[in-house]
This record gives structure tokens, sequence and C-alpha cells, in this order.
């Protein structure tokens, strides 16, 4: 079965043929094809033109070459339709592909900056748990606890993972046992110093009720 051809090959082959039949192809050779190319024509009407042209020119077999020119033409059509239509399935595929690349581009370019926004909050809420002072706590304290929450996750940043809610929930509750406890510790305070005030209020009556002794006294 002979290979099919574009049009290109098929010039090539009919030239070719009309060679081997002692046909000049720069004369005839445009002309066959111009009757093959004939939109209009039917099957028909193409054999009919091409068996008249050839029965000219050709001393034998004319029906047989006739048919033989018009099987490959009828080939190279085929495959001009095949290529181009593989041509359009591979500009839409790199399309596709220019296009998929483009937003995996954009789609990581929009994780990264989520990824860093949730990496600042973390930061801070861990900051915010390792780094505030409660009262009577000292700054190298609070320095070597950020030190070591900097340790810890230099050295095993797998702790860290997908734990900035675990983290902001513990910051927050850290922040609630703070004010509870600064608030007890002001209670206390303000207990301790009404006494102060009471105790100062009755050393004043004390002192005052001393001096209007002694006043008395010297009278």
């Amino acid at each position: 079965m002979a290979a099919a051809m574009d049009m290109d090959g098929f010039d090539v082959w009919l030239s070719d043929k009309l060679a081997r039949l002692e046909i000049d192809q720069e004369v005839f050779g445009t002309y066959i094809t111009g009757i093959l190319e004939t939109d209009d024509s039917s099957y028909d009407d193409k054999t009919d033109a091409l068996v008249g042209i050839l029965s000219e020119i050709a001393e034998e077999s004319v029906q047989e070459t006739c048919e033989e020119i018009l099987k490959k033409w009828d080939e190279s059509q085929k495959l001009a339709i095949i290529k181009n239509e593989e041509a359009k399935a591979l500009e839409k595929e790199a399309k596709e592909q220019a296009f998929t690349a483009l937003l995996e581009k954009h789609t990581s370019s929009v994780t990264k900056k989520e990824v860093s926004a949730e990496e600042k909050k973390r930061k801070e809420a861990l900051l915010a748990q390792y780094a505030e002072l409660s009262d009577g706590e000292e700054d190298e304290d609070v320095e070597d606890s950020v030190e070591d929450c900097a340790y810890l996750k230099e050295n095993n940043s797998s702790i860290f993972k997908n734990t900035n809610k675990d983290d902001i929930k513990d910051a927050e509750k850290a922040k609630r046992e703070k004010s509870k406890m600064e608030h007890e510790k002001k209670k206390e305070r303000d207990k301790l110093q009404r006494e102060k005030d009471k105790q100062k209020v009755i050393d004043r009556k004390d002192k005052e009720k001393k001096r209007t002794q002694k006043q008395e006294r010297r009278r």
C-alpha cells in the first residue's frame, strides 16, 4: 500500500511519475494539479478531465495512470487535513500548558504571601507568649526565653508546623492567666495599701492624742 503524502510530497511524486511517462512536467504538471485543485468539480469530472489530457500526451495506461494520480491526490489531501488538525491540537495544548504554568505561578505566589502572613502572625504569637514580662521578672529572663524559643524552632522546626491556631490559642490563654495573676496581685497590693493607710490613720490619732495629753500636763 502506497504511503500517504502531503502536498509537497504529491508534487514530487507527480513530477517523478510524469518523467517516467516521458511527459514534460513543467508544462503538464501544473495543468494536472490545477484540475485536481478545482473544488467545484466532482470526482467523475476530474477523472474525465485527466483522461482527456493524458490521452493526448501518454501512449498507454491512461486509465490506470489517471486512477493512480487521483488516489495519490486523495491521500495527500487526507494527510494535509490530519496534519492541520494535529497542528491545531498542538497549538491548543501549548496554550493550555502556558495557561496552567501561569496559573500555578500565580497560585504559588498567592500561597507564599498567605504563608508569609500566617508565619508573621505565628511569630508574633510566640513572641507574645515568651517575651512578655510578668511582675518581678528581669530582662535577662525574657531574653533567655526568647533565645530558647528561637533554639527550639531552629533545631526542631517540625513542632512549629501547622501550629498557628494552637500557638495563638496558647498565647491568648497565657495572656488571660497573666491578666488574672496581675489582677490578684493588684487586689493584694490594694489590700496591703488599705491596711497601711488604716495604720497611718491610727498612728496619726495616737500621735495627736499623745500630743494633746502632753499639752494638758503642761497646763
